[in-house]
């Protein structure tokens, strides 16, 4: 299972990790990007096609808020496109920009395809607990998917 990550840019080297540990096969170019790099500096444009096309190549996204304060601008684009696509999105945690404000009820979290990943006492989940719950979450979700899909065939549901 192809896993989209998203996150604020200094997680990119938890991702890298998870990545390189064979754990996960992660679609995600921009955890190899650094903060100097090209498309970070001076194009952005293939900055977020880049992002669109590893999400697209994804079977579902994982997003990491490491801390409450953090603002997940990038991160909700990124969801946006995997939800756009019918693609599940696992938020591990949660911070201000998933939080309902003056401003916002954030409603896109409550979508069909948003699934929260968190501790039942409101606790942070520490990256690498989160993440596999995530991940052991949609790879569920996808397996039973694929069995829906495979019984719905065989009735000529198709």
């Amino acid at each position: 299972m192809k896993i989209y990550t998203a996150s604020k840019i200094w997680h990119a080297p938890l991702w890298q990790s998870l990545r390189d540990s064979e754990l996960f096969t992660v679609t995600a170019r921009w955890i190899d990007y650094c903060d100097g790099d090209h498309p970070i500096v001076d194009d952005k444009p293939t900055l977020w096609q880049h992002c669109l096309e590893d999400v697209t190549s994804a079977d579902a996204v994982i997003l990491y808020c490491g801390a409450p304060d953090e603002q997940q601008r990038g991160a909700v684009m990124e969801a946006g496109h995997a939800i756009g696509q019918g693609k599940p999105v696992y938020c591990v945690n949660t911070c201000e920009t998933f939080q309902a404000c003056e401003t916002s009820d954030v409603a896109f979290t409550h979508h069909k395809l948003w699934n929260w990943i968190r501790h039942r006492t409101g606790e942070f989940l520490p990256f690498d607990i989160g993440v596999r719950l995530a991940y052991q979450q949609a790879w569920t979700h996808n397996r039973l998917d694929k069995r829906l899909a495979a019984a719905a065939y065989q009735k000529g549901e198709d």
